[in-house]
């Protein structure tokens, strides 16, 4: 079952979530409300398979991250800020998104750590996006593309068209205020 883990985890770096075009840090979906799932069984009563999972995320990223210079980021100094927090996680979804803020810290869209519950709910093909994608352009959110299985396809939302609120408030400031409090959780997150 540690090795279906480890497999799991290694597909889950492979995954390409995100758009660098509408959120460059994807720090918006980085911090998304739990989506409630079903009990996913943990492999063993012990939590070697934690140490097992830092090992595989850390050696990946390190050893095949496309640039050699991860971005600028001290990479052995955000595993030592890191995996005290990692190994005192009080639940596993939290031990998960820590290792995804993690690897967040590339700044990099595009690798992403995702936990044994949400590559089965992918696999269940359970979405964890809004179906459409935007862009902060010309002082407005402007929908560049919709998937055609979403509910916003099947509520008429069409790519040009402009987001004009999000809960009630001004769509673009709303939506800037998310980003930049993204941005400060992170910060305040590393002491910054």
């Amino acid at each position: 079952m540690t090795s279906h883990r480890t497999l799991s985890l290694i597909a889950s770096l492979a995954l390409l979530t995100g758009c660098a075009t509408v959120d460059p840090y994807n720090l918006i979906g980085r911090h998304r409300a739990a989506m409630p799932v079903s009990n996913v069984p943990v492999p063993s009563n012990d939590d070697s398979w934690k140490r097992e999972a830092l090992e595989v995320v850390w050696n990946t990223i390190n050893d095949k991250y496309y640039d050699p210079k991860m971005n600028g980021v001290d990479w052995r100094a955000v595993r030592a800020r890191y995996e005290p927090r990692i190994n005192a996680a009080a639940s596993d979804d939290q031990y998960w998104e820590l290792l995804d803020k993690m690897a967040g810290e590339l700044k990099d869209s595009h690798t992403r750590v995702e936990s044994p519950k949400q590559v089965a709910q992918q696999k269940a093909q359970e979405s964890h996006s809004l179906g459409l994608g935007f862009i902060d352009a010309d002082d407005q959110l402007l929908i560049t593309s919709v998937h055609p299985e979403s509910d916003a396809w099947w509520a008429g939302v069409r790519a040009g068209m402009v987001i004009k609120t999000i809960d009630g408030k001004p769509a673009l400031a709303h939506y800037r205020e998310l980003v930049a409090a993204a941005l400060n959780d992170w910060g305040a997150e590393d002491g910054q």
